[in-house]
């Protein structure tokens, strides 16, 4: 869905009848997101890009023997971030 049919859906609608949760996406001071994905054989890793177009590029590029699932790229919140380094570690212990 869209922004806009998002809201269009909305409209008319009374507050208690919804919730609007708004997330606040991990940023450097460069203005890049930090951008979580999967590989198509199973694991996970984050890469820095301003644009999800961007992040397929760079993650492509440096994980050459393994490949990034185009269609699992995402913004991540900070707490986000750190429940995937969470999970990645008690996967490695």
């Amino acid at each position: 869905m869209t922004k806009k049919s998002i809201l269009a859906t909305l409209k008319g609608l009374k507050l208690q009848d919804y919730d609007i949760t708004i997330r606040k996406f991990y940023k450097d001071s460069s203005g890049q997101f930090l951008w979580l994905f999967n590989f198509e054989s199973g694991g996970f890793n984050d890469v820095w890009a301003k644009t999800k177009e961007r992040a397929i590029e760079k993650a492509t590029a440096e994980y050459d023997t393994l490949i990034p699932k185009a269609d699992s790229f995402r913004k991540c919140t900070f707490e986000e971030y750190q429940a995937q380094n969470k999970a990645g570690h008690m996967m490695s212990c």
